[in-house]
């Protein structure tokens, strides 16, 4: 059995000196049965034997430099602890063991006592430099959030803390809450701090008899959590904040008092302090929701190389509020987009994955974001898998393919004088031209090895003329528009053809790819004594 400690103190006083005893009690002992891990703390191995390995305790983490003190998860970004206690995490790293074995680290930048109207409490608000993204396997808790106090009555709880065994890891206990107390108590955390104004939840240890397994906690493991074992999930209850050891008959000392900060009863003013980083406290008992997401380009036609906007609208369908909102973007390599807006979410990453939060939903509310590229990427189309997930919706998943219609804009990316009326090899073909015909921009060209025309050719003999030119087999898609007009005096042109005018399209021999061969013939007939080729381009 744990050493005794004297009556009536608390651990808020006992940690301004060095503590005789630093480590949850636990009714027969055995490292196999209630410690964590195995290994050494800096390469912990979860113990498949701890009394609570069925539930995912990976939101349950450790200070880096002091892997005795325990830290329990709110959010992706949000720890709760001690206020009492809270200042040795000031600038701290805080490790976490993932569902894989990787141990995941972060930084507490910020810390923020919960109040009780104007007066503070022992409950702080830590905050990360980063949040921890799902894919990293660390489960926030949630709360157990029952109607009211008397239903918590009785409830069987873990108990987590510093192992008697030392080496720097951490253990958990059992026992069973036996109040909530009604209303705060204040309580003296020394001159720092002053008195608390705080609600509690109370469990006691019988110290002459009792069962295996059962715990209470000694000075040094403030801030460590209290959790209700909810099936698959440890479902947080309390932060360890101070003990008492009562003498009942005024001889021998009777039981332990254990005093958590009843974290319940702050969910609100917890969701009002995470949510200016996307967050809220998750519960237990939040009611499902259901979550549809959809996306579309906003051009009527996107077009490689062209300007290209996403929209993603993402509705609640159902009938309750979903809390902690996810979106995950991800592109693939010389797709990432140039800029994500997405209103009042928060948004994190860039590149090619993006995570964007938020802190509730509304039933019937639609929230939309939009995915942009000054320059649509090369190919010809893009791919982006868009999930999303909150705590009242199971993951969904879109992953939509967006067709990219070629354009003179991808065709010209590359030249120096990239201007449709542009002609950077001085051939006296602009650009547009050289893009509609299939020429080289580049480089001044002749005829192509069929002796077929790379630029439009007129041959008129024995009172006819045969125009030929290439043609684009997409032209549609493209926004290519090919018309042959005819003038009497080169100022007035008209594309009403002579009678008897014909026009086809044949392969080319060899073949020239996305090319076809446009061939007009007519009779040479006064007054139209000139032809040309117009190309329009309408993108």
């Amino acid at each position: 059995m744990p050493t005794r400690i004297p009556p009536l103190v608390s651990l808020l006083f006992a940690l301004m000196t060095p503590p005789a005893l630093e480590a949850v009690g636990i009714r027969h002992y055995e490292a196999g049965q209630h410690d964590r891990f195995h290994g050494a703390i800096d390469q912990p191995v979860r113990n498949p034997d701890q009394l609570f390995a069925h539930l995912d305790t990976t939101g349950i983490g450790w200070l880096a430099n002091a892997p005795n003190i325990q830290v329990a998860l709110v959010s992706r970004q949000h720890l709760v602890f001690a206020s009492h206690y809270a200042a040795v995490l000031d600038d701290a790293v805080v490790c976490f063991l993932g569902a894989s074995g990787k141990r995941v680290e972060r930084r507490v930048v910020g810390r923020t006592i919960v109040r009780e109207g104007s007066e503070p409490t022992d409950l702080t608000l830590l905050t990360l430099d980063a949040p921890i993204d799902a894919g990293e396997g660390v489960r926030p808790l949630a709360i157990l959030d029952l109607a009211g106090c008397e239903e918590y009555q009785g409830c069987p709880i873990g108990v987590a803390g510093r192992a008697p065994s030392g080496g720097g890891t951490s253990v958990i206990a059992r026992d069973v809450i036996d109040q909530v107390e009604a209303s705060p108590r204040h309580i003296w955390a020394g001159e720092d701090l002053g008195m608390l104004n705080t609600r509690f939840l109370r469990f006691r240890f019988p110290i002459p008899d009792g069962a295996a397994d059962e715990g209470y906690f000694e000075r040094g493991d403030s801030g460590s959590p209290t959790f209700v074992d909810c099936g698959d999930c440890p479902a947080l209850v309390g932060v360890h904040s101070y003990t008492q050891v009562l003498d009942l008959w005024g001889t021998e000392s009777d039981r332990y008092e254990n005093y958590d900060v009843f974290v319940p009863h702050y969910a609100s003013r917890l969701d009002a302090l995470m949510e200016p980083l996307g967050f809220r406290m998750r519960r237990t008992d939040a009611p499902e929701t259901s979550l549809s997401g959809v996306v579309r380009a906003l051009q009527p036609v996107p077009r490689a190389g062209g300007p290209l906007t996403l929209e993603f609208s993402l509705e609640n369908e159902g009938g309750h509020a979903a809390g902690n909102l996810e979106i995950e973007l991800e592109f693939a390599p010389g797709q990432e987009p140039d800029q994500v807006d997405a209103g009042d979410w928060i948004v994190g990453g860039g590149g090619s994955s993006w995570t964007l939060r938020r802190a509730t939903v509304d039933p019937g509310q639609r929230q939309s974001l939009r995915v942009s590229w000054a320059s649509a990427p090369d190919g010809n189309e893009v791919a982006p898998v868009i999930r999303w997930r909150s705590d009242a919706s199971a993951e969904a998943s879109v992953s939509p393919v967006i067709e990219l219609a070629p354009s003179f804009a991808a065709w010209a990316s590359g030249l120096e004088a990239a201007g449709e009326d542009d002609d950077p090899d001085g051939d006296g073909m602009v650009n547009l031209l050289e893009y509609a015909f299939g020429r080289d921009p580049g480089h001044a060209e002749g005829p192509s090895a069929d002796g077929g025309p790379r630029a439009p050719r007129l041959v008129v003999a024995g009172g006819e003329f045969r125009l030929e030119h290439a043609e684009r087999e997409d032209k549609a898609l493209r926004g290519l528009g090919y018309r042959v007009e005819y003038s009497s005096d080169l100022v007035t042109w008209t594309p009403e053809a002579p009678a008897g005018t014909h026009s086809s399209t044949e392969a080319f021999l060899p073949e020239r790819p996305g090319f076809v061969r446009r061939i007009v013939t007519g009779a040479v007939d006064a007054p139209y004594l000139f032809v040309r080729v117009a190309v329009t381009l309408d993108e």
